[in-house]
């Protein structure tokens, strides 16, 4: 049952109002912690003197740039440079990937990729294909709203991967799903079709260690493809998002949920959100990963990673029509959304 609550007189989505909440309690939590060190700072003086926000967003800038994060994502790397790299941070930090999930965002992910999967309304019968899968996050959430589906989840590292099959395992026994490396039981076929199942077929489960810019899949085989908060992780984004345009049939749906660039109409908020990416999300990875280096790469993919508009136009140069996006938090993060309509 979905209950709304009257504001004003207005009626308000709980799930809106909720991450509205978990937005400002996180930045609040940010400012006063913020606040208390600004009062020992060298810009004490100036930003009391009349020049608050001016002090306070110079103040962040020095800070972020005085923590020296190292530029893991520069345009220059090679693509197997990048490849390389992002294998050995998730392979580093998978044990602990979820966990960190949740102490970054204050659990707010989970609000997110809720939300992700609504804007998706999984039917009965639809073949779905899950990139950058993950520990499964997106996958089980989709499962969960509508189990009459065919999954197939890939993902490049196999440490990450196998903690979903684990999961896939305890949810579903394992007479329902299987694995597949290379693609093999993707084959055209029977079974594989470019039709969706029909409705009341109980769903399925595959898993396949493979990257987003070389899918080991047949054309125009999925209703949908969902990539959350991994396309920025591949070597070849454009690359990426042609070959998600291939696998999809005529009239299948792009969705991506990806972290982007806070809109600049919010600037205390983008220097707030800046600071506390660059110092207190590598500190955390230190304590709880066990691995500062991965989190100051997480960091860095999100500064280099194209703004909303351009991956936008980025979708539409892959073949994509009908492309939109939609912020969350202020710009934290962004859900793309386009249709395979030729």
């Amino acid at each position: 049952m979905m209950y709304i609550y009257t504001l004003n007189g207005r009626k308000v989505d709980p799930v809106a109002l909720h991450e509205a909440l978990l937005s400002w309690l996180r930045v609040a939590l940010v400012a006063v912690n913020h606040v208390r060190l600004v009062c020992f700072s060298n810009a004490y003086r100036s930003m009391f003197r009349g020049r608050f926000i001016r002090g306070a967003s110079s103040w962040l800038e020095n800070w972020s740039v005085a923590s020296g994060a190292r530029d893991f994502c520069s345009h220059s790397e090679l693509p197997m440079e990048k490849s390389r790299l992002v294998q050995g941070v998730f392979s580093s930090v998978a044990p602990a990937y979820d966990l960190m999930n949740d102490c970054m965002s204050l659990g707010l992910h989970r609000v997110w990729k809720d939300h992700f999967v609504r804007r998706l309304r999984p039917v009965s019968g639809m073949r779905i294909v899950d990139v950058a899968a993950g520990t499964g996050d997106i996958a089980f959430r989709i499962w969960q709203r509508e189990p009459r589906v065919s999954l197939t989840l890939l993902d490049p590292n196999e440490e990450m991967l196998s903690i979903a099959r684990r999961r896939a395992a305890a949810l579903l026994g394992r007479s329902r799903f299987s694995d597949s490396d290379h693609g093999e039981e993707l084959a055209p076929g029977p079974a594989t079709s470019t039709r969706s199942q029909p409705a009341g077929v109980a769903g399925t489960m595959r898993f396949i260690v493979a990257a987003a810019e070389r899918l080991p899949l047949p054309d125009a085989l999925f209703d949908a493809y969902t990539i959350s908060f991994g396309m920025r992780n591949t070597s070849e984004p454009l690359r990426a998002m042609q070959e998600s345009y291939r696998v999809l049939r005529q009239g299948g749906r792009f969705l991506m949920m990806e972290f982007a660039r806070v809109r600049e109409t919010f600037p205390l908020v983008q220097q707030l959100y800046d600071a506390y990416s660059i110092n207190v999300i590598p500190w955390l990875g230190e304590r709880i990963a066990r691995d500062r280096h991965a989190y100051e790469y997480l960091v860095e993919s999100i500064r280099a990673f194209p703004d909303q508009d351009e991956v936008c136009a980025m979708l539409e140069r892959s073949g994509f029509r009908e492309v939109t996006f939609e912020d969350l938090g202020f710009g934290m993060v962004s859900i793309y959304s386009g249709w395979k309509l030729e």
